[in-house]
């Protein structure tokens, strides 16, 4: 989770074109949006359990596409699949 307090702009998981941290702080501040990035993970932490609790809790998920995600194996096998399947509509 992040903290309520601002700083997005020494986050540089939030630096991209859009600067997205800077456009979603407004909603933060507000207690309108949590924002969860796997950076926030700490050391020795379950990593697994962190990430599907995460998923979990999404409602809008955020991805930016870089070389290192789609080369990985446990996004495209077990990270998307999960929030597909959590999320698809009733059918």
């Amino acid at each position: 989770m992040v903290p309520k307090a601002g700083g997005w702009r020494k986050r540089p998981e939030f630096e991209s074109p859009l600067k997205i941290g800077v456009l979603l702080e407004p909603f933060v501040r507000h207690g309108q949006l949590q924002v969860w990035a796997d950076r926030y993970i700490k050391m020795g932490d379950m990593w697994r359990c962190s990430i599907d609790e995460a998923v979990v809790r999404t409602f809008v998920g955020v991805v930016f596409l870089t070389s290192d995600l789609l080369a990985s194996d446990f996004i495209a096998d077990v990270s998307c699949r999960t929030s597909c399947a959590l999320h698809a509509p009733p059918t």
